[in-house]
């Protein structure tokens, strides 16, 4: 037997006392006198003195058993139920199962441990209590793997043991094994580790259930959501057979600085051109942080720290870092804060794909030797003025002859520019590299087709164009007769280019000629910033001209995942003097990056994103290793390339822990490198506890018990522990001894 309350039972033995004090006070000295009439008296008391002096004792022993008997009541006697068992002869078995959270933010450091290696110090407390009879199991937040078997929710998870449920026959392994695990990169989420001990709970015939669920109670592990999805597992647990317990090791009042964004601005990052980075750090704590330094290391060189003066409690700091990346190929910038209490949200990273520039594909339908009547010269000028390549884009000029050869997917945009028509084959290909995310510009003039734009582009609005095209409107060879182009307001990123200062010069170019555009009911297009509907597509006019229709001159909608862009005049000066205005190179330049093809960013991630990468044919049968986070302490792992439809591919599933993966393939003298980052969630960094009446009311109706601050508090697991208690039995006792104490008094005074 054992007691819950130790300290009131050393208080019980205490008061017991107290009768046997008082009695021993109230017993007095006599100086006996000698006195004949008394002698008669003394004679009857010497009769009765020995029953008297029992009486007393009696009266004595039960109040001493009334006091003793309280406090062993307010101490809650325990017997633990194997030794119920075991002199009953009897062996009643039980299910153990642990939920352990092992997020990062389980990982904050308190005084020399962390928040996780005391959750992990009770996991195996509540082990020794496991008797070798009961099932026992550990679930870890972090171990859910993708249900291949969820049809219906691709995204639903599964939970894989760190320790199968199981006899626990070998404590000192398991001890081994327990005191290696550490907590993760990953986020928490306890529904799957839930459900798993659920299923544990369901597929055992043992009488008895425990689940413990061991976490930090984070503010944002208890939304409304959330709360609603655990209460509902919570709630299956049988009440006359289970017990759960929630153990709640958070710590409070946590300070942490989070890096919660880190993106690059650019599109396209480019080598010789300046880079710009973007970092958010939020304050979680209620002290503000002052003089934090903040550093950004690109590739293998490390910027000069950027200071930053005050980030107030709650509050969020953006720092603007540049950087010129001078060789072209994947790299990794990443960004870095001084280490706090929770050390994965300190840093970043982004794996970039440098390019020598962005392809862009040209198409010239009005070829001229003379320059600048040529329909494409200006472009280019615009686009590298010195014909060095400084501009960042990589132009490929062709006819619209050399069309029908060309591969769409090689170019991240393509220009028509007075274009007459397009090949059947050409066209469809052109649809599907815009619907697939690619850029489309089309620039209109007298050479084209009108009869072939609207029915094979426009196509009563399910094509390309959005809008149906007119007859020319002005004479491109009278000056005298023009057209200005007034930007719409609007957000869009042409209108905010070529508004404000801008403004002032686009007054004063001329535009000679144009074609109108209209809608599918044949009425053009109101000049908006407000996105409107050609048909299915839709559709945004972004600058009109100034005749009395205000026909629109920049029109742009979204085809699938792409864009297409119509400027209603020519490329050329044709039509307008816009090239010799000072805002043409800032016009094309934004065109050319609003409408080209975004990189597919796969190579930044979450942790635990696979890694997946098709291999070359070049390096199939060479070597294909990777270096995780954790090397050299964890060597470089070989990757086998499988076939993946007509590619073969290799594909990496352990990213658990963030930071930057470099993948090496090598063949005989060839080799190349290619970088990934997988970075945390960084929600998880915010540490605010959840309200304990909060987390009480979130739970219901379960059969939980809340044991708060065990951060701080040391844990007591008697009270969990399977058994009986008799306190209720000791206060019948007491009862009963009042009870005889009373009658005993009251007769015993009576006889006096």
């Amino acid at each position: 037997m054992t007691f819950l309350n130790t300290s009131l039972l050393l208080l019980g033995a205490g008061l017991a006392l107290g009768p046997i004090i008082i009695h021993l006070l109230n017993r007095r000295r006599y100086r006996i006198i000698d006195w004949a009439a008394a002698d008669f008296l003394l004679e009857s008391f010497k009769k009765t003195k020995r029953r008297i002096r029992l009486e007393q004792l009696l009266l004595l022993a039960m109040r001493v058993a009334g006091v003793g008997l309280m406090g062993v009541a307010l101490a809650r006697p325990f017997v633990p139920e194997q030794s119920l068992a075991a002199m009953l002869g009897t062996q009643a078995r039980s299910d153990h199962v642990i939920v352990l959270d092992d997020s990062y933010s389980m990982g904050q450091t308190l005084g020399s441990s962390t928040l996780f290696a005391r959750a992990r110090d009770t996991v195996m407390q509540i082990a020794d209590r496991v008797q070798p009879e009961d099932t026992f199991a550990v679930l870890l937040t972090s171990r859910t793997v993708d249900d291949p078997s969820a049809i219906q929710n691709p995204k639903s998870k599964i939970q894989n043991p760190v320790f199968a449920p199981a006899h626990l026959t070998d404590r000192t392994a398991f001890k081994r094994d327990a005191a290696a695990l550490a907590a993760s990169d990953y986020s928490t989420d306890l529904v799957p580790s839930l459900q798993a001990a659920l299923d544990i709970f369901a597929s055992s015939s043992n009488p008895e259930k425990r689940l413990y669920i061991l976490t930090d109670c984070r503010r944002r592990d208890w939304t409304d959501e959330n709360s609603r999805r655990i209460r509902a597992l919570l709630e299956k647990l049988d009440k006359k057979v289970a017990r759960a317990f929630l153990m709640d090791f958070g710590a409070v009042d946590a300070a942490n600085l989070s890096i919660t964004e880190f993106a690059c601005a650019e599109k396209h990052v480019i080598q010789n051109l300046r880079a710009r980075f973007l970092a958010r750090v939020v304050n979680h704590g209620s002290q503000p942080a002052l003089n934090v330094p903040m550093t950004l290391r690109a590739g293998d060189v490390a910027l000069p720290p950027r200071i930053l003066d005050r980030i107030g409690p709650g509050e969020s700091v953006t720092v603007d870092f540049s950087y010129i990346f001078r060789r072209p190929g994947v790299t990794v910038a990443s960004v870095s804060l001084p280490a706090d209490a929770l050390a994965p949200d300190n840093a970043a990273h982004l794996a970039l794909d440098v390019r020598d520039g962005v392809p862009a594909l040209i198409v010239n339908g009005a070829p001229d030797p003379e320059p600048y009547i040529n329909e494409t010269d200006y472009l280019i000028t615009a686009l590298d003025p010195g014909g060095k390549g400084l501009g960042g884009w990589r132009p490929t000029v062709i006819t619209d002859r050399e069309l029908p050869a060309a591969q769409f997917d090689k170019f991240d945009l393509v220009v028509l520019a007075n274009v007459a028509t397009l090949p059947q084959a050409k066209l469809a290909e052109l649809g599907t590299y815009v619907r697939n995310g690619g850029g489309l510009c089309i620039f209109l003039g007298d050479r084209l087709d009108r009869a072939f734009y609207n029915a094979a582009l426009f196509k009563d609005g399910s094509g390309l164009l959005p809008g149906k095209l007119g007859v020319t409107e002005g004479d491109p060879n009278n000056a005298e007769k023009s057209f200005r182009l007034k930007i719409e307001p609007g957000a869009h990123p042409l209108q905010t280019a070529l508004g404000g200062e801008l403004t002032a010069l686009l007054a004063g170019v001329h535009v000679r000629a144009f074609v109108p555009m209209e809608s599918r009911t044949g009425v053009p297009p109101v000049p908006s910033s407000i996105t409107g509907q050609a048909g299915r597509l839709t559709y945004s006019v972004l600058a009109s001209f100034s005749d009395r229709a205000n026909s629109p001159a920049l029109v742009e909608h979204r085809f699938g995942n792409g864009r297409v862009l119509v400027f209603t005049s020519t490329a050329s000066a044709r039509w307008h003097d816009w090239p010799a205005n000072p805002s043409f190179p800032v016009f094309v330049h934004e065109l050319f990056s609003f409408l080209s093809r975004a990189p597919i960013q796969d190579r930044t991630a979450r942790v635990g994103t696979p890694i997946e990468r098709a291999v070359e044919p070049q390096f199939i049968d060479g070597s294909v290793t990777l270096k995780t986070p954790r090397y050299p302490e964890q060597p470089a792992v070989r990757l086998t390339p499988r076939p993946v439809g007509e590619q073969m591919r290799i594909s990496f599933t352990d990213t658990g822990r963030a930071g930057v993966y470099e993948l090496t393939l090598e063949n005989g003298g060839s080799q190349r490198v290619d970088q990934f980052a997988r970075n945390v969630d960084p929600a998880e960094g915010d540490l605010a506890k959840a309200d304990p009446a909060a987390l009480v009311a979130a739970l219901g109706d379960a059969p939980v018990k809340l044991m708060p601050n065990l951060a701080t508090a040391e844990l007591d697991l008697r009270e969990q522990s399977r058994g009986k208690e008799f306190w209720k039995y000791v206060l019948i006792a007491l009862l009963a001894v009042l009870v005889i104490e009373q009658t005993l008094a009251r007769r015993f005074t009576h006889l006096a």
